[in-house]
Parts: C-alpha cells; structure tokens; sequence
C-alpha cells in the first residue's frame, strides 16, 4: 500500500479555519503505498531532496494496486461548480516502455466509462507526458515529455470567468475558454483517488506507475484558482502548502518510513515539518520504534536500539537565528562507553549542531555558515550522564550567550559561553532547505539538512543506544543560572512553545507526532 515518511512538525504556521475541531476527511491507504523519507531513490546513487521545504516524506507507489482514497466528510464538499486548483508534485524513476497509463489523481470510479463530472490527470508510461480529462477539456495531452528522477509540478485551475488550464512546471500546456461544467457530482462521484482510480470496492485501477516505482507529495485540492488560469506561466511553488479558507483537503504525505497513515491536514492545527522514524538506506530492516521498556512520563519513550546504524528518528530543525531559544530534551542511555550522537542536524561534513556523548560526558558542538568545523561551540560539556537513568537536558540562549544544562546544574564548569554580538545560528549550510555542496556520499539514501535526528547522524559510523524522552522547544530561555529545577512532569504547551514530541504512543508504534497546539 502507500507509504509515507513523518507527520508531525515545527512551529505552527497556519491556525485551521473555522469549524469543528474533530473534523476530517477519510484518506485511507490502498494496496503497498507507504511513506518513504529517503529523499530519495531506493536502489543507485541518485540523491534527490523532496520538492519543497515542508516535504519530510513522500508516498511512494510501486505500481501494483497502490492508491491513497480521499472521502469526504460530508456530500457536496468536493463538487466543483466554479473555481478550482487541484495541484500535486510527483516523480516516476523510469519509463515502463509500454502502452500503459498511470493515474496520478482522479474522481473517476472505474474504467468502464467516463460520467460528465469525472476528471482525471495519467502519467504515460509509453511517451512521458501527461494526459487529462475534464468535461470542458475532454482528453488532452501536454505537450512536453518529462524527465525521469525528477519532481514536477502539476496544477489544474479554473478562474471565474471559466478560463480552465492545466500547468506542468510552471507552463501552460492546456486552456480552455467560457468552461462550465461541474466537476464531481454530490454523494456519489466525488471521492479523490491519488495514485489511482477511485473504486468503492476498495480495488485499483491504472495505479501509478505501473512495473516501477512512482512517488507524490503535496496534494492540495482548493475552492479557488490559485494561480490564474488565464496565465500562460506561473510559478511553482517551493515552500510546500498551508491551510487557508479555500483549501478543501490536503495530504503533505508527512508520515513514518514504510507508514500508511497518510493524514488530510485540512482540518489539523497545521505546523512546517514532519516527525518520523526513517533510515539511510533501503536495506534497513529494523527501525527504531517506541517501546514501554522505558518511559520517563507517559507510557513509552523512543528506544533507540544500536542493532544497526542506519535507523534514526527526525524532526524538522527549528532555526533558532539570533534570538532566545530552549532545546531540551530526555534521554535514557544503557551504556556510556564509546563515542554516541545522541542528537544533531548533521550530514557528513556539513553540520549544524551535535550534542555527543563522550565516554559518558555529553558534549555540544555547533558551527554556522561562517567555519567549516566547529567554530561556535567546540567539545563542551553538558555534564556527565548517568547510566540506565533518565537524564534531562537543555540549552539555553539569552542575549549573546548559550547555557547549557543537565540534570539541575548548569554545566561548562558553571560558565555561560559568549557567542558573538548577534550571532545567527541557523546560518548554516544545514539550514538552506535544499541539499548543499558537499551531497551525501554515492549510495546513501537522501537526507534533509534541516533535521534533527535522535540516535544517528549522517556521517557519523557510531550509534546511540538506549531510550529518548520528550522533546521541547520554546522561543525563550527556560533556565538560566546555576542551577535549576529539573522537569517533574510531562511538556505542556505555552505561547512560546515551538515544538513538543512527547514520545508517549503505541508500544512498538512508529508515529511521533508534534503535540504543539
């Protein structure tokens, strides 16, 4: 079935609309689709980032039955009579070569025939082009081939005046003039299929991409033509999609590596980034996960459990810039020797922040744009960790100097470290949102620069072991001084709480989520 990589995020960047809390859409998984966070191939060397800044995971479709099913809650909800936008990003690895085509989103329930309401957009396997329908359009094809192992960007729009035209990266390839006709028809032919017909027995038709893999991300279906249809280019977005009063459902594809929990955000207190257990490489056969061996509060924590060192659990780093900050975090270790990346944003020689554990010391070291190593901090200690005990630490910038805390004493021998007048610590290379100079190396699996990761660090050959606990982290320094009183209870949310993981779910469970509000 579909999978998908990460959900939950960073910051909230957009209040839901107004109307009940609880409500949603029905999106729900079909055949072998999962989330996929390795940004991206599966097999080869080829490294590709996710399309937008926003992307942690994408769906990732091996072309044999898979789809993601969108229901709406309510009949009526995706009946179009006037304008629209229904807009995707998806990359196919390689042609088939045959005279197949692959479906990338529709409300058509079957092949049987074509009713007046249905629309659909198909990859061609056969000539690498897109091919659609609408009742104004009728079948169309654009008129460029596309590229393998590359995102493109797709949308459909139609303005008030009934311009309707298709865009693919940024070009008009399709319009039409004065278009009136509906799409989707109340109660029955309005259910979305992404990656495949629409089937109400649960089946699939014309699954993308068939006798390969294809992936998709960003679906976002609006009440409102974002873009202009009459337009004859636009430009693509790069910063990913957010909730606004016109969007009707959209599915980030943020979810767990090899999850199907794909989520419509339409009606979720939306944030930037997504959480999500994942590895470097396809071959990884045992993922961390959360576990009730431990838990500091709750019910379970993450166990990180050292069995390899491709497994690792993300979230989207928070730039901290020059302001105040606190990072703090729990973690149980089951052994102090050796050397142990317990949390960083880190790929090879490009790093940002990395708190290691030294021989049971916890040391940090950061850098920015302006050093190549570690030119902020450089090997300071947090403190020594206690073994097979929880351990709370935090760090802390008020002004232009950094604390840094563990276990209720303020540790770097009692001395705050001076950083420079209006230092900017989200400057770094880490931090641009795309892959920088130098890429990680020839087969490893992609990876975002701008997350933090628990328990492994691209370029890093050693593994942390043990458990982590809840993480938080606020636009204020929470400590400062000597000393302070440890946390007696689990993070709750205030106005300047960034970010919240409590780690506390299902024994055995995948899915962190963000419990900021």
């Amino acid at each position: 079935m579909p999978i998908g990589f990460g959900r939950s995020v960073f910051g909230k960047l957009a209040e839901a609309p107004a109307g009940p809390s609880l409500r949603s859409h029905t999106v729900t998984a079909r055949g072998n689709t999962i989330g996929w966070p390795r940004l991206l191939r599966q097999s080869g060397s080829t490294v590709l980032a996710a399309p937008t800044t926003l992307s942690t995971s994408v769906a990732k479709f091996d072309g044999t039955g898979d789809a993601i099913h969108v229901q709406p809650e309510n009949a009526g909800d995706f009946v179009f009579t006037g304008q629209f936008t229904f807009e995707f990003f998806f990359l196919y690895e390689q042609t088939v070569g045959s005279g197949a085509s692959a479906t990338l989103i529709s409300n058509r329930l079957d092949t049987s025939g074509i009713a007046a309401t249905d629309f659909f957009i198909l990859w061609r396997n056969f000539d690498d082009k897109l091919q659609i329908y609408t009742p104004d359009l009728q079948v169309a094809a654009a008129t460029g081939t596309l590229a393998e192992d590359t995102w493109h960007h797709v949308a459909l729009c139609r303005d008030a005046s009934g311009n309707q035209s298709l865009f693919v990266n940024g070009t008009r390839e399709q319009t039409v003039a004065s278009s009136t006709n509906p799409i989707g028809l109340s109660g029955s032919r309005e259910a979305f299929g992404l990656g495949g017909f629409v089937n109400g027995s649960g089946t699939v038709s014309l699954p993308f991409n068939q006798g390969t893999n294809g992936y998709m991300d960003m679906i976002r279906v609006s009440d409102t033509d974002r873009y202009g249809a009459s337009n004859s280019s636009i430009t693509v977005p790069t910063t990913g999609f957010t909730n606004d009063s016109n969007t009707k459902f959209l599915v980030d594809c943020n979810v767990s590596e090899q999850a199907n929990n794909f989520q419509d955000e339409k009606f979720e207190d939306r944030r930037s980034v997504g959480c999500y257990i994942g590895s470097f490489h396809s071959t990884i056969s045992n993922l961390d996960a959360l576990s009730n061996t431990q838990s500091k509060f709750g019910t379970t924590s993450l166990q990180l459990t050292g069995s390899t060192n491709e497994s690792f659990a993300a979230f989207g780093y928070q730039n901290p810039g020059t302001g105040a900050f606190t990072q703090e975090f729990f973690f149980y270790p089951t052994t102090l020797s050796g050397n142990q990346p317990i949390f960083g944003a880190m790929n090879d020689s490009q790093t940002a922040q990395l708190w290691f554990l030294q021989s049971g010391t916890l040391a940090l070291y950061m850098n920015n744009a302006n050093n190549t190593s570690w030119g902020v901090v450089s090997g300071n200690g947090f403190g020594t960790a206690n073994v097979n005990q929880w351990n709370h630490v935090a760090l802390c910038r008020t002004g232009d100097n950094l604390e840094l805390f563990m276990n209720g004493a303020r540790g770097n021998s009692d001395t705050p470290i001076s950083l420079s007048a209006g230092l900017d610590l989200g400057a770094g290379n880490y931090q641009n949102n795309t892959f920088q100079s130098p890429s990680p190396a020839t087969g490893v699996e992609g990876y975002r620069q701008n997350v933090f990761t628990m328990g492994k660090v691209q370029g890093s050959t050693t593994n942390s072991t043990g458990f982590f606990g809840p993480i938080r982290v606020s636009s204020s320094a929470r400590y400062t001084g000597s000393s302070y009183t440890v946390p007696t209870s689990n993070f709750t949310n205030d106005a300047d709480t960034l970010f919240i993981v409590t780690m506390d779910g299902t024994n055995g469970g995948r899915d962190i989520i963000d419990a900021n509000t």
